[in-house]
């Protein structure tokens, strides 16, 4: 590449985030996928995509930098994360990823990004501005490696998240709101970060059959329909039960692929409430057990598990609502 003085400080971080979405069309052709393995090697749970391409547009933003500048690390460090934010923006303007994705994926687009300019920064103050040539090979990583990333096996984890809650209620007035949840009314639930960001709110509970082999459906909210059948039933004490999403409710306006329910990438196996007495209140424990199953479950676990917790206690928190209020009435 030849450098030529009077580079617009525009330029570099245009060219970085072009390069990104130029990466991330290659899964498209007229809105439908090129070939698996390209689908596999840029698609938003990819090592490639998540790590690779960011490096490349943040290497290249910050290497594109205009000469005579003042104080150039502070375009170091600046121009990818605007290149990064601008790919990101992009992504989501072209319905290419959901809100949810991108969000999640943020952290460590930013954090690249930072990577980047760093990179950069190093290269050029200790051996100048021609140093960041090599840098640039950066560029073809994601082309060269992305392919081949879907011939490692992925992982698999079952994680298990607990909620507990003190409800001032006795266990049959408890039980009686556990193993059937009456359609939750908006004003119930207060939104969280995550229902804004898309993750859809828990509606009602039903059961057919007080026993084991009970069929129990959960509805969410956006048509999301699970299935789960009782595996464990002692009356005020546990109620232990298998999850399976009902695959045609769930659609795609609803979750994005990525973090689809059932899917590859993750999914929920089972949940257990239990009742423990103490005193004049009932301690309500609700267990859950998911699937992650991404290359890099270390941080997609962080985000699945606290979906979860927050799951958990918005459906613990109105059972111990409408429980508190059945066992203690207003006048």
């Amino acid at each position: 590449m030849r450098w030529r003085e009077g580079v617009p400080p525009a330029t570099g971080i245009l060219l970085g985030a072009a390069y990104g979405l130029f990466v991330r069309m290659l899964l498209h052709e007229n809105g439908a996928p090129r070939s698996s393995a390209l689908q596999y090697a840029f698609a938003g749970v990819s090592l490639s995509f998540l790590f690779l391409v960011p490096l490349g547009l943040e290497i290249l933003a910050a290497a594109l930098y205009p000469p005579g500048l003042r104080y150039p690390w502070l375009y170091w460090l600046a121009s990818p994360w605007i290149s990064a934010s601008l790919l990101l923006v992009a992504v989501l303007v072209l319905a290419w990823e959901g809100v949810i994705c991108i969000v999640m994926a943020a952290p460590i687009v930013m954090a690249m990004a930072t990577l980047g300019g760093v990179l950069v920064g190093i290269a050029v103050t200790a051996r100048g501005r021609r140093a960041t040539r090599p840098l640039l090979t950066c560029l073809v990583l994601p082309l060269a490696l992305g392919p081949a990333e879907q011939y490692v096996p992925t992982p698999s984890e079952i994680r298990t998240v607990t909620t507990l809650v003190d409800i001032e209620a006795d266990p049959g007035t408890v039980w009686k709101n556990v193993v059937r949840v009456r359609l939750i009314e908006p004003s119930e639930l207060h939104p969280g970060f995550f229902e804004r960001i898309g993750i859809p709110r828990p509606l009602e509970a039903t059961l057919s059959d007080e026993a084991i082999g009970g069929h129990r459906e959960a509805r969410f909210e956006g048509g999301i329909l699970f299935h789960e059948r009782v595996i464990e039933w002692q009356p005020e004490r546990v109620l232990g039960f298998t999850i399976a999403v009902d695959p045609g409710s769930i659609s795609p306006t609803v979750l994005d692929p990525h973090v689809l329910v059932g899917g590859p990438n993750f999914d929920v196996l089972y949940g257990r409430f239990i009742l423990e007495p103490r005193g004049a209140t009932t301690r309500l424990h609700l267990v859950s057990k998911h699937r992650v199953s991404t290359h890099f479950n270390f941080y997609t676990r962080l985000w699945t598990e606290a979906v979860m917790r927050d799951i958990q206690s918005q459906i613990c928190s109105v059972i111990a609502r409408r429980a508190s209020a059945q066992a203690h009435p207003r006048g």
